[in-house]
């Protein structure tokens, strides 16, 4: 099921940003042209890769959620958290797929109703309610006390204001022995992606997770060309 998610999001973003661009009445001003290091980091977010079983070439993110979810072990009992889920939302569609509850967290108010509305749309109705979409603000991830057993935070991290007091914030809403899972931006110059202002170093990342009190249990900068991936633990 997982494999109709990507192109039919994909394709409704497009409707719904074409339709957005055919109403309004701004006048078309010619873009400058970027520097690597200044490519918005949804600009091309979407790239293609080839599905295995199908032999169809999918749109996909630059890392392999499915590896994220392995790393994540069985979801099948898990309210996840997935913070950063827009614009579209296809982690939290991939999660809903395998978890027991989805929270897809975000603080932009489009974002939360393209996936609110998208849901009704793509997934069956035994599944609607494992996804919910859920606006909060830039301060305050909005979870209930050990609400969740994981939370996940892709390509977000660089964007949290007070990081330090957002994670010992965001531990009262995690379960004893629950997870977290950062993923983000290498610092070195990459083809793709926010310019290095917008970026955390991984080291940083670790210290501010020790810091806030959580114990760390992987760090991978290896298996993905562009991002790094961090797992700690509630302590």
């Amino acid at each position: 099921m997982r494999y109709f998610y990507y192109p039919f999001i994909f394709c409704l973003g497009l409707i719904c940003f074409s339709c957005n661009t055919e109403k309004s009445q701004t006048p078309v001003v010619e873009q400058p042209v970027l520097e690597e290091e200044e490519i918005p980091a949804d600009s091309d977010n979407i790239i293609e890769e080839l599905d295995e079983k199908t032999g169809v070439q999918i749109p996909t993110i630059w890392h392999s959620p499915r590896l994220l979810i392995q790393q994540l072990g069985n979801l099948e009992d898990k309210i996840i958290a997935n913070i950063g889920a827009g614009p579209y939302g296809y982690f939290s569609f991939e999660l809903a797929d395998e978890a027991k509850k989805v929270i897809a967290i975000d603080i932009d108010s489009k974002a939360i109703r393209f996936i609110d509305s998208t849901r009704l749309l793509i997934l069956p109705p035994s599944l609607q309610a494992r996804l919910e979409p859920r606006l909060v603000e830039p301060n305050n991830p909005k979870l209930r006390f050990e609400e969740v057993d994981i939370v996940t935070i892709r390509e977000t991290y660089a964007y949290i204001p007070n990081r330090i007091e957002y994670l010992r914030n965001l531990k009262k809403g995690i379960k004893d022995g629950g997870k977290l899972l950062i993923v983000d931006f290498k610092m070195r110059k990459l083809p793709s992606g926010p310019p290095q202002s917008e970026k955390v170093p991984l080291f940083q990342v670790e210290r501010e997770l020790e810091e806030a009190g959580y114990k760390i249990v992987l760090v991978d900068d290896k298996s993905f060309a562009y991002q790094y991936m961090v797992i700690a633990t509630k302590e």
